[in-house]
Order: structure tokens, then C-alpha cells, then sequence
């Protein structure tokens, strides 16, 4: 055995200036370093791939605009941010529960960029946005969960996300919402599908009236809602569509 060397490790607490250039991209430890503190390192370098997978296979499929991938960067750096902040100050804290329930930094981040068309409400006001997590569906949040039994089976509504954009309506704007999809499958190479959610307190979760309806993008965000019934859905999808896969709001 030959001794060549050793290092002594020590915390870091750093974020990559940027995210991405041109075609490459960080994610994980490459674009951001945390202390052992909450063990939030993991579930942030998760949802940077989350986030980013998606939006990669949009630019390669030629349905996401260069928006898009820029899109990454702003909406990962400041979960980034606030996740390695937050690994410093646990440090200071008694070990003990409280510095392990963390729910709001690990599933209440919400995201803020060209490609989620904002609906005009405010985010919930927390008294510890660290630790507390309210679902909400806004634009920009993690779509919630609800149990819901679609053919004879019992899941959730999010195991309906993750490979292509989706339509959420109630069963009166079940109908709408599957033409309004098939029309625009007509001029959009966008993956986009529909359903309507027939579960007990669907729609007081995801803040909507009879015939509202939510976009869900592929990683669970909200992209879109309309609370009301839309005049023209179709309309409305298209240009919440342009808004989410391009970053292109109407006139």
C-alpha cells in the first residue's frame, strides 16, 4: 500500500453562478453544494432533474421553445438558494424534530417564470414557510394530491402526471376539455391529455367552480388555471400551451 495524500472534509454551502450554457446543463451537487444539516441535498438535487428531464426531451422533440430550457435556471436557483440557506441555519438548531420536519422547503416551493402564466391569486401566508406545506393548485405550485378511484382502482390524482402535459376538469367539463385537447392535438405537437376528476373535494383543493379547469405540466407544477369555466377552452389551452412550452403570452 502507497500513501499518496488525504483531504479533511469540511461543509460547503455554495450555488453554481449559473445553471446552464448552451447545451449543458447542472443539476444536483454540480450546481449546488448544502451541509448535512435537514438532508436536503438529495430531494433538491431530485427536482433539479425533475424539472429539467422534461424540458429536455421538449427541446429535443421540438415542441418547447428555447424559453423553456431557460425556464431552469430561474426556477431551480432560488429553491437552490433558499435549500443551501436553510442547510447553514439548521446548523445552529438543537437536534430534535423540528429540525427534521421540513415539509415546506422540501414540497411547498412554488416556481415563478415565463413559462407559468400567473392567475392573479396570492400565495398562502405562512408562519413557517420552512416547515409548513399548504397544497394549493396556483400556478407555479406543486399540483395537489387527492385520492381518487378510477376504474375500480384507488390512487391519486398526480400519479395521472409525469409524462405529458394534463387537462383537469370536473365531470361537467369532461366533455369540453377532451374536444379542446383533440382540437389543439390537431396543430400542437405538444403531449397533452385530459381527464375528469370525479373525487369528493376535488375542486375545493384545486380552487375551482363547476367546469374549471388546471394545466399540469409533466414534473406536477401547475402551468395554468382557470378557476370559472373558460368561454373558449380551446382558446384559453392554446395560449396557456404558448405560455408553458415557449414562454409566449398573448398581446
Amino acid at each position: 500500500m502507497r500513501y499518496v495524500g488525504h483531504q479533511f472534509w469540511q461543509p460547503q454551502a455554495v450555488v453554481a453562478e449559473r445553471f446552464g450554457a448552451g447545451r449543458v446543463f447542472l443539476a444536483g451537487d454540480a450546481a449546488h453544494l448544502t451541509t448535512p444539516m435537514g438532508g436536503l441535498g438529495m430531494n433538491c438535487g431530485i427536482a433539479d432533474a425533475h424539472n429539467l428531464v422534461w424540458k429536455l426531451a421538449a427541446a429535443l422533440g421540438g415542441w418547447g421553445g428555447p424559453r423553456l430550457l431557460d425556464s431552469y435556471e430561474a426556477e431551480r436557483g432560488p429553491v437552490a438558494r433558499w435549500t443551501v440557506d436553510t442547510s447553514v441555519a439548521l446548523q445552529d438548531e438543537p437536534e430534535g424534530p423540528r429540525r427534521r420536519l421540513l415539509d415546506g422547503i422540501v414540497l411547498g416551493y412554488r416556481y415563478t417564470s415565463e413559462v407559468i402564466a400567473p392567475d392573479g391569486t396570492a400565495a398562502p401566508v405562512l408562519d413557517d414557510p420552512l416547515r409548513q406545506y399548504v397544497s394549493v393548485a396556483r400556478p407555479g405550485h406543486r399540483a395537489p394530491h387527492v385520492w381518487w378511484t378510477r376504474d375500480g382502482s384507488r390512487g391519486s390524482v398526480i400519479d395521472l402526471f409525469g409524462d405529458t402535459f394534463v387537462v383537469l376538469t370536473d365531470v361537467s367539463g369532461k366533455d369540453a376539455a377532451a374536444g379542446a385537447v383533440e382540437a389543439l392535438r390537431e396543430h400542437y405537437s405538444i403531449p397533452l391529455r385530459s381527464h375528469a376528476v370525479d373525487a369528493k373535494g376535488w375542486r375545493g383543493a384545486y380552487g375551482l367552480r363547476p367546469g374549471g379547469v388546471v394545466l399540469v405540466r409533466p414534473d406536477g407544477h401547475v402551468a395554468w388555471r382557470s378557476a370559472a369555466r373558460p368561454r373558449d377552452l380551446v382558446q384559453a389551452l392554446r395560449a396557456a400551451l404558448d405560455v408553458a412550452a415557449h414562454g409566449v403570452r398573448p398581446d
